[in-house]
């Protein structure tokens, strides 16, 4: 069998404006046993761009000298996840939502060069129809959609 050879896009992605699906968030322990809300983000399949299907995470602290979360900087990824200003919602509601996230190399205290997060905003290329690990496929390759799930 033949295979094909595929430019390596690993290290930090170039900087600008990603079309990414929400894979997961969730509230869950660092490996030291912190809490923390973990989003993992892919880079979507289905929009012509560089580096699909390249996960970028992003994980959000409790305040240490208060203990709550940063619900503004949580509910600034919801909305531009699609979720309308003001709304409640949990993190469920927010996998399989599509975002661009604007990514951009910064450089932490530790002098370490990493993939950053400036600033996330509404999608462009409207909603996902690449599927979602883990999600039930009929033998089409399409998950299957209940009537009373259409909008119309």
């Amino acid at each position: 069998m033949a295979f094909k050879a595929y430019e390596n896009d690993g290290g930090l992605m170039v900087e600008g404006d990603y079309e990414v699906i929400c894979l997961k968030a969730e509230e869950t322990l660092t490996k030291n046993g912190n809490p923390v809300i973990a989003f993992d983000f892919q880079v979507r399949s289905d929009v012509e761009q560089r580096y699909q299907r390249k996960h970028i995470f992003k994980n959000f602290y409790m305040d240490s000298h208060t203990g709550e979360w940063p619900m503004e900087k949580i509910g600034k990824m919801a909305n531009a996840l699609g979720i309308e200003k003001g709304a409640e919602f949990e993190l469920s509601d927010l996998i399989g939502r599509c975002c661009i996230l604007h990514m951009k190399p910064f450089e932490g205290q530790d002098g370490v060069r990493r993939d950053a997060i400036f600033y996330a905003k509404r999608t462009e290329a409207g909603e996902a129809i690449q599927t979602i690990p883990g999600q039930q496929q009929d033998e089409s390759g399409f998950t299957p959609v209940q009537k009373e799930e259409l909008p119309f």
